[in-house]
């Protein structure tokens, strides 16, 4: 939460890499 107060830069970041591995696992899920 911290990181997304500092700014949308860190948020972003951390959200895409998050984002990024779970598009891999849950595929069949969905983009999220």
């Amino acid at each position: 939460m911290l990181a997304l107060r500092h700014g949308p830069a860190p948020g972003q970041a951390l959200y895409t890499g998050r984002a990024a591995s779970l598009d891999i696992e849950v595929d069949d899920h969905g983009p999220e």
